[in-house]
């Protein structure tokens, strides 16, 4: 059991526990003619978070296209039933965020004891770590390569935990043009880090856990959503409210963005307008 009084590594009995013989995980699907998820959501909980993690994922539907990758604090030398518990309470296949793996649409990837976790070209990633101490801030690790590797199409979800881990990391999702959502301090059991996200101010839902997978697949269905930026051109953005955008940005800032990159531009745009849920550009 990993030290108590180290708060950073704390942990629900469920999420650390003695090594114990388990059934293997069962490995992704690899018969599916398209299996890319249009969102990867990176899922990040410390100390109470599997009870966060049980209500987030016990109302997700089985086929959204949205691929989620958990990411704990579990200490080397132990083994987690993080995977099983979660596979109890949601039609999502839970498996285990292996070496190599591939990340599929409608997948629960769960991060295991001893290593840093990382993502390249939507292929997951392992550092594997000093086995007498467990990895430092792996939810920032980890929220850093997915913003990188997915840009718009990465979301990140800060749940119960102690500390600030996962800070740094949703700012760079956000920096990415991504998505973020964090779990109401008040309702978690442990509102370190939703509170430590949430004071970033770059927050862009703050929720009950219970409003989270209808928010979030709202928001990834939206047809200005981060996924489907890339189906969208500049040029479908009529000119007029393109024009006043800018004019209103020269007259609350003095800065004329009508000299900065349409591509740039365009996708913060769309962004906002998908998280406000406003579908006329004229509205915008």
């Amino acid at each position: 059991m990993a030290d108590k009084k180290n708060k950073e590594t704390k942990s629900s009995p469920a999420l650390d526990v003695p090594a114990q013989e388990t059934k293997p995980p069962v490995g992704p699907a690899t018969d599916k003619v398209d299996a890319s998820p249009t969102a990867i959501v990176g899922v990040g909980a410390s100390a109470g978070g599997l009870e966060s993690m049980e209500e987030l994922f016990r109302h997700m539907p089985g086929s959204t296209g949205i691929a989620f990758v958990v990411v704990t604090h579990m200490h080397p030398g132990h083994s987690s039933l993080l995977q099983e518990l979660l596979a109890r309470v949601t039609e999502v296949p839970v498996v285990a965020a292996t070496n190599g793996v591939r990340v599929e649409a409608d997948h629960i990837y769960v991060g295991q004891p001893g290593a840093q976790l990382s993502i390249r070209g939507g292929v997951l990633q392992r550092l594997e770590e000093d086995k007498h101490h467990a990895p430092r801030m792996p939810i920032n690790y980890f929220l850093r390569y997915l913003a990188h590797d997915q840009r718009e199409r990465a979301i990140c979800i800060i749940l119960s935990g102690t500390g600030t881990d996962g800070t740094l990391g949703l700012a760079e999702v956000k920096g990415e043009s991504g998505m973020v959502m964090v779990e109401q301090p008040q309702s978690a059991q442990y509102a370190g880090m939703p509170s430590s996200a949430v004071a970033t101010g770059l927050a862009d839902f703050v929720l009950p856990l219970g409003d989270m997978p209808q928010t979030l697949i709202g928001y990834v269905c939206s047809p200005y959503s981060g996924a489907e930026l890339s189906h969208l051109a500049p040029a479908n953005f009529p000119i007029e409210p393109m024009q006043n955008i800018f004019l209103l940005l020269r007259n609350h800032t003095g800065h004329d963005f009508s000299e900065y990159k349409q591509n740039t531009i365009f996708r913060r745009i769309a962004r906002r307008m998908n998280i406000h849920q406003i579908s006329e550009h004229q509205q915008y």
